[in-house]
């Protein structure tokens, strides 16, 4: 797939946390429109989805407005489902994907983007940087 085409993922919006590129995160999932988003997407072999912070991390049902936009394109590597209805994930974030526009479906958001790559900055204090955020990453997994 080239950089250029539109994709359109079912979309999982995430309170207070971003969700960056090569970074494996563990994520609880309990509201029922991310619950049938993140079951879209399990009925799929890629099982693809992208994953978008929320600008607002008090609104519980958020809307097209309520994302910022930027998110990250993300493969679901493993799930556990909880008594309580809530799904147990752990997420490997793919690519950065620009979100043109959020789409309401019966039960869920789309959001159809492109994917855009990292910037590459290489002097020495942009790669302390990076390491210092794998590191951190790592250690909260």
């Amino acid at each position: 797939m080239s950089k250029s085409e539109l994709l359109s993922l079912p979309l999982l919006p995430l309170k207070n946390t971003v969700l960056f590129p090569y970074v494996w995160m563990p994520l609880t999932v309990g509201r029922p429109a991310s619950v049938a988003a993140v079951e879209a997407v399990l009925a799929h072999e890629d099982k693809e989805l992208v994953v978008v912070a929320q600008r607002d991390a008090t609104v519980d049902t958020p809307g097209p407005e309520d994302f910022f936009s930027v998110g990250t394109q993300a493969v679901i590597k493993r799930m556990a489902r909880r008594p309580d209805g809530a799904l147990e994930l752990m997420v490997q974030g793919v690519e950065r994907m620009v979100i043109i526009r959020v789409e309401q479906t019966e039960s869920y958001l789309r959001a159809r983007g492109r994917l855009t790559p990292v910037p590459e900055d290489r002097d020495t204090e942009t790669k302390a940087l990076h390491r210092a955020i794998i590191e951190l990453a790592s250690r909260a997994i």
